[in-house]
């Protein structure tokens, strides 16, 4: 991209440069942010991402995301691994399948609505009450959520079971908050409690799933699909839980965000704030 953009017009160019001082950001990218960050047009937008090849700032994204993701043969291992000829299915392999779970939230990146998330995240930040609903694995999702909230003084509960979520349905009020994490969003232990939620509660309703097709998901005032990987063993389904719980990660960054003034990131890739 580099070598080009002295050879494109002012307009491209000017978005070929922003993305080059935001390179690792452009996964979390709208096309909206760029016409106001560079002042050129949608059309300019995508006529640059032509220029490198690509059909549109979609494809473009994923490209970027594909350079900035680990190879599978290039990550280094301790010393003490084992070689990769070793593992009769490549998968097995940890950089192979890290690398997987990897591309797997980047797809989610991809599909996520940052309007649709903002808004949900600026409804959370001004509820009485958020409460964290799933069950089997997800469940486990959502008390990691109710946790994160609660040891930052945001009122917070955590339910894992369908009767007890039917039963607190009567005390929630427009000012409450329920988040509800499934993989499938089709389970009778989710889709019948919610059901009866959005029948006889005011509150809003935040859906993290696997499928944003689904049922539930189509009972949401917010939806925030994510791209989990499934392993199956005969027809029992075992799924990993990176991009469901990288949302929540997410979520729970921009809510402590949105409430509090002073929140540092401490860790790999740090930024500033």
């Amino acid at each position: 991209m580099e070598r080009i953009l002295p050879d494109l017009p002012d307009t491209l160019s000017r978005v070929g440069y922003y993305m080059l001082e935001n390179r690792h950001r452009v996964a979390a990218m709208n096309i909206a942010e760029v016409i106001k960050s560079t002042g050129v047009s949608k059309a300019s937008v995508i006529r640059f991402c032509q220029a490198l090849g690509f059909q549109g700032f979609r494809d473009f994204k994923q490209a970027v995301i594909g350079e900035l993701l680990p190879r599978p043969n290039g990550h280094k291992k301790p010393e003490s691994s084992r070689e990769e000829g070793d593992w009769e299915d490549a998968l097995a392999d940890p950089g192979h399948f890290l690398t997987y779970l990897a591309q797997s939230v980047a797809a989610a990146v991809m599909q996520m609505n940052s309007r649709t998330f903002a808004t949900a995240v600026k409804a959370a930040a001004q509820a009485r009450l958020l409460v964290w609903y799933g069950t089997g694995d997800s469940g486990f999702i959502a008390a990691s959520g109710d946790h994160r909230c609660m040891i930052n003084g945001i009122n917070s509960r955590v339910i894992n079971m369908p009767e007890s979520l039917i039963s607190i349905t009567k005390s929630l009020s427009a000012a409450d908050f329920l988040i509800c994490i499934t993989r499938s969003g089709r389970t009778a232990s989710v889709l019948e409690p919610i059901r009866w939620v959005r029948q006889e509660a005011p509150c809003q309703l935040l859906v993290i799933t696997g499928d944003p097709g689904s049922p539930v998901a189509r009972l949401a005032d917010f939806c925030l699909p994510s791209t989990p990987i499934d392993l199956y063993v005969d027809s029992q389904r075992t799924t990993m839980q990176v991009a469901q719980m990288g949302m929540v990660d997410a979520f729970i960054n921009a809510l402590l965000r949105a409430k509090y003034a002073s929140v540092t990131t401490v860790g790999l890739a740090k930024r500033s704030g």
